[in-house]
């Protein structure tokens, strides 16, 4: 039986995205026979523990590491937050909040560099008692990356493979701060020197990879979606879609002014309502998104009437993917940035699976989730306001949903059963 060692430091019951792509990717791996340890960071105090991804397995064992200071914590104790999950959800719009003014700092690693010496002395540990195959580390933050290669270094063997896998970009981040750019290119180059085998999740990760490291073995595995997470997916896909009363449009996921930009859509239904194309009755729209505060302010800016958008702050990520499918539309927000047209997050595949026509609006016209709509037949793109005042005219004159026709032999490529397989 291969053992593989998982470092990332976000991991089921951690109810966030970063947590999925590991979580999913462990699931199907203990199914094909491997033995998994898998060391993690105690995150129980800054994100909800309602993960529906379940390690119910003898050969499966997680390693929890506490790494926040104890000061971080009475700060945010002294702010008389609950224990339940919208109140931890607060906490972790906070403590975001906190990394961010980190970052000029620290670059990717945020408050999680003090999870590298922890995390490190737990894989020695490990390594002394056991004999890994693989050693896999899952980005961001950087600390994963970090604590992985000096864990390879450690185990001074050649037969210990290590796959640092890229669900988002390092240095190439769009996020990353201009100031701390050349810092953070120099700490990833070292770092990975030891890699055997990197993994990205675009096209774009790919040629930006090779280009800074052509002796490395680089790959695409995608983001993708878990079949038994969406046991009627195909079902769903192959229905006939109809307009119901009123038409709802929900989106899942962050909001901001400079990337995720949902004034398109507000603006260009401000105005249908203005010219009566359209009434209150007529057309719901729901968000769920950390953002709330920004995504009142863009929605007040836009003079849409309030009364037919609800902002919600924090739901568990099962019940963003009931909503989602209980929706006429999916509005898919990305970054009109070229620095972000690499974008692929775990969001947009599973939109393309819940059976509901997607509408991409705002990002630049390279952009990959953009492409995979496209490609996938599950949803159209709204480059500005003309093009989604367009739309929206065309369908409520038709009543029909005419861009809907999802090759269900793409999407199902995109499975997370199949894409374990390409691992090693």
């Amino acid at each position: 039986m291969k053992k593989i060692l998982f470092i990332s430091a976000y991991a089921p019951p951690d109810d966030v995205i970063a947590a999925v792509r590991v979580g999913q990717w462990i699931k199907y791996l203990l199914r094909l026979g491997y033995k998994i340890e898998l060391i993690s960071a105690k995150n129980d105090f800054l994100y909800p523990q309602t993960s529906n991804i379940y390690f119910n397995d003898k050969n499966f064992q997680l390693h929890n590491i506490e790494f926040i200071p104890k000061i971080f914590k009475r700060l945010i104790s002294n702010k008389n937050v609950k224990n339940s999950d919208k109140s931890k959800a607060k906490v972790g719009g906070l403590f975001k909040n906190f990394l961010r003014r980190l970052r000029p700092i620290f670059g990717q690693l945020d408050l999680y560099i003090f999870w590298i010496f922890p995390a490190i002395h737990k894989g020695r540990e490990l390594l002394k008692r056991e004999k890994f195959d693989y050693v896999i580390s899952s980005f961001s933050p950087s600390a994963s990356h970090i604590v992985a290669s000096q864990l390879k270094k450690f185990s001074n063997s050649n037969q210990i493979e290590w796959i640092a896998d890229f669900r988002d970009l390092w240095s190439d981040n769009p996020n990353t701060n201009n100031l701390t750019k050349f810092i953070e290119a120099r700490i990833e180059s070292l770092v990975l020197k030891s890699a055997s085998k990197i993994i990205t999740v675009s096209e774009n990760g790919l040629e930006l990879l090779k280009n800074k490291y052509p002796e490395k073995e680089i790959i695409i595995i995608e983001n993708g979606f878990d079949p038994e997470e969406h046991p009627n997916w195909k079902q769903a896909c192959s229905q006939l879609k109809h307009l119901n009363r009123p038409i709802i449009i929900t989106y899942t996921g962050l909001i901001s002014k400079k990337d995720r930009n949902p004034e398109i859509l507000f603006i260009t239904l401000a105005r249908l309502l203005q010219e009566g194309h359209i009434n209150r009755e007529s057309i719901q729209i729901n968000i769920f998104t950390q953002n709330y505060s920004e995504c009142k302010k863009i929605l007040n800016e836009s003079a849409l009437d309030n009364s037919i958008v609800t902002i919600s702050s924090y739901i568990p990520r099962h019940l963003a993917i009931q909503k989602q499918k209980e929706s006429d539309f999916l509005l898919l927000l990305e970054s009109n940035n070229e620095r972000g047209i690499g974008n692929l997050t775990g969001k947009v595949f599973e939109y393309i699976v819940s059976g509901v026509p997607i509408i991409a609006m705002g990002m630049h016209t390279k952009n990959l989730a953009k492409e995979l709509v496209l490609n996938t037949g599950t949803g159209i793109y709204c480059q500005d306001i003309e093009s989604a005042n367009k739309f929206f005219m065309s369908i409520l004159e038709n009543k029909k949903i005419y861009f809907y026709k999802p090759d269900i032999k793409k999407i199902e490529s995109y499975s997370r059963s199949k894409q374990v397989e390409r691992l090693f």
